[in-house]
């Protein structure tokens, strides 16, 4: 089975890149295994400190529940404070529950508050105890809140989240519908100790409940949602900016502790060794880039410059020359080489075409000579019959036309001559058949001025005119119609010429053979020789540029002849 070849550039990106690939992709792979793990350690280590800090919140609303539940015991001064009887014993009921959980606050710092609230027929009684200072409009607030009716037994087993002037409060209560203890868990009061190596300006905390909905932060002002979802780790957009969102639930309650840090993408998650590994793989890569271009500039483009030359030369363009001054000393010779051999090939080319030159002039010599004895013998002819005759003055005048027709056939044929000097030659020779024969040719000549001077090839037109006196039937008034014309065809510059006469035409049959002369051979016949020299002449001469027609006009045979308009140099 047989291959298909390949190019050198090919090759050499096959065997370039069979090694820098495979390279690239496993340190591209390690590196990045190696981040991967890096963003992972991260994360798990974030994670594990929200964990951590939910474990702390957990603990404190476990509690802080514990503590209401022993609180409302029988026997114990809250339930003192709910039976009491008169407005001094619940104050007096009341302060004690408060002192027992004044040291309480100070253990748990989410703690904010304890509230006592107790709804007789006409009297409310409602004593708070806080943390620390609330503002006014807080404390109203909470007074608000639990002065209206409460449904005890709607609210019950569940931290109920209140809205505070900027932020969000946790409040369980516990006791009757008409006496009321309740715990308020403030989530902002939360110092996150354990993230205190983080800036507020690249870490933002905050608790939010499972719907999203944030208790602490500037995110609860803006109202925006941070739902629970089972992907911990996600991004989310905020202000047209990407950040990183990591969320740990706390424990069974609704309620999340949101971590959010402004994603600045995996290189910072890089340490200094993964960083100088990435730079090296793309020094790498521009590496290989300047390669491939060292290799295009100084091999690949060198041969793709000789290949198009040679390309070229192929198609016969041998004047082109490569160039061999390459950097590479192989491709100098190669180019010195070839421009050498297409030196070869162009003398060789040169000394075959000289040769075949040669060899067409001595075929024009050959067909200008073999159309000379036609006539000869025609001349020959009739001045035997004139001397029968004994015509002697005819037969001066004969002589000094012939002397004056020889003249003009004897000279150097290989050249072409002016279309006047023709016409010339052609008088002459009307001239001679006039003295020949009793009839008188008439010969109308119709020259176009600026067609003098246009060269043509001797006795191209001699030898038509020759043919039609020779074979008209009817010789008593032989009338030659001579005419030329300067044409253009295709901004191309023609002479046009036309010969005809009046002795009936063209058979059908001498018209068919005489308009297909290239599929007939009469160089070497006794017949049509002139006619033939003519046309094979003109093919010589105009190769492809040239025409030659023969038609019948009304009783008119006629030939038409179309060289290139080439005028005749006059020296000054």
């Amino acid at each position: 089975m047989k291959q298909n070849p390949k190019t050198i550039k090919q090759i050499l990106n096959i065997s370039f890149l069979s090694v820098s690939i495979p390279a690239l992709i496993l340190l591209l792979v390690l590196t990045c295994y190696t981040i991967s793990r890096q963003i992972h350690a991260d994360q798990s280590d974030t994670e594990i400190q929200l964990s951590q800090v939910t474990t702390h919140m957990e603990e404190v609303l476990k509690r802080s529940e514990t503590q209401l539940n022993n609180l409302v015991v029988p026997g114990s001064p809250f339930h003192s404070f709910h039976y009491s009887n008169t407005q001094l014993e619940k104050y007096q009921n009341a302060y004690t529950i408060l002192q027992i959980l004044r040291p309480i606050l100070t253990q748990d710092s989410c703690l904010g508050g304890f509230f006592l609230y107790s709804k007789e027929k006409s009297d409310n009684c409602y004593y708070p105890s806080f943390q620390q200072h609330y503002s006014y409009e807080d404390q109203k607030l909470l007074k608000d809140y639990f002065m209206q009716p409460i449904h005890l037994s709607e609210e019950r087993n569940r931290w109920i989240p209140f809205m505070l002037s900027d932020r969000v409060v946790l409040i369980r209560m516990i006791g009757y519908d008409t006496t009321i203890c309740a715990v308020m868990v403030d989530p902002s009061l939360d110092n996150f100790s354990l993230f205190a190596g983080m800036s507020d300006s690249d870490m933002h905390l905050f608790y939010a409940s499972l719907e999203g909905t944030p208790y602490t932060s500037e995110f609860v002002t803006r109202k925006l949602l941070f739902p629970y979802e089972d992907n911990p780790v996600r991004k989310i957009t905020l202000d047209k900016k990407t950040y990183q969102f990591i969320s740990s639930p706390v424990g069974e309650y609704n309620l999340q502790l949101c971590c959010i840090f402004p994603y600045k993408g995996i290189w910072s998650h890089m340490n200094l060794f993964q960083k100088v590994l990435i730079s090296c793989m793309i020094a790498l890569l521009f590496s290989i880039s300047l390669i491939g271009m060292y290799l295009y500039r100084k091999l690949i483009y060198p041969i793709n410059t000789l290949m198009e030359t040679m390309q070229k030369v192929g198609n016969g363009n041998l004047s082109l020359r490569v160039n061999d001054n390459y950097d590479l000393l192989e491709l100098q010779r190669f180019g010195q080489t070839f421009n050498e051999m297409l030196t070869k090939i162009n003398d060789l080319k040169l000394e075959a075409y000289e040769k075949k030159l040669d060899l067409k002039q001595a075929q024009l010599q050959y067909l200008q000579l073999q159309i000379r004895p036609h006539f000869y013998l025609n001349c020959l002819k009739s001045l035997y019959g004139m001397a029968e005759k004994k015509q002697y003055g005819e037969i001066q005048e004969s002589i000094l036309a012939l002397s004056e027709y020889f003249r003009y056939i004897f000279r150097n044929n290989i050249e072409l001559v002016s279309l006047e000097e023709e016409i010339h030659s052609v008088s002459s020779y009307i001239k001679l058949q006039q003295l020949y024969f009793s009839c008188w040719p008439e010969l109308g000549i119709d020259i176009s001025a600026d067609t003098t001077d246009v060269l043509v090839p001797p006795l191209s037109i001699l030898t038509f005119v020759e043919n039609s006196i020779k074979h008209c039937q009817d010789r008593s008034h032989i009338k030659i119609q001579l005419k030329t014309a300067h044409v253009s065809i295709e901004q191309q510059d023609y002479l046009n010429i036309t010969i005809s006469d009046n002795c009936g035409g063209f058979p059908l049959e001498a018209l068919n053979t005489l308009n297909h002369l290239e599929e007939h051979d009469f160089l070497y016949k006794d017949y049509n020789v002139g006619i033939y020299n003519i046309y094979y002449r003109m093919k010589m001469i105009y190769e492809n540029q040239s025409t030659l027609a023969f038609y019948n006009i009304e009783n008119q045979g006629c030939v038409e002849l179309l060289i290139p308009f080439r005028e005749r140099k006059i020296e000054s």
